[in-house]
């Protein structure tokens, strides 16, 4: 993040699935902005975004 914001990035853009770490990603300000379900089969892709 820090080396994203010294190159002027206005935000940073992750995604997951639902048995990595996706409550890593809302506890340390990304917000949720798309989940893709049913991927692949039966579980969740999630998609978050932070301000920087």
């Amino acid at each position: 993040e820090n080396e994203a914001k010294n190159r002027n990035c206005r935000f940073s853009f992750v995604n997951t699935y639902q048995f990595q770490a996706p409550d890593f990603y809302l506890s340390h300000g990304y917000k949720e902005v798309f989940t893709l379900q049913d991927y692949p089969y039966t579980g969740q892709r999630y998609y978050y975004q932070k301000d920087l």
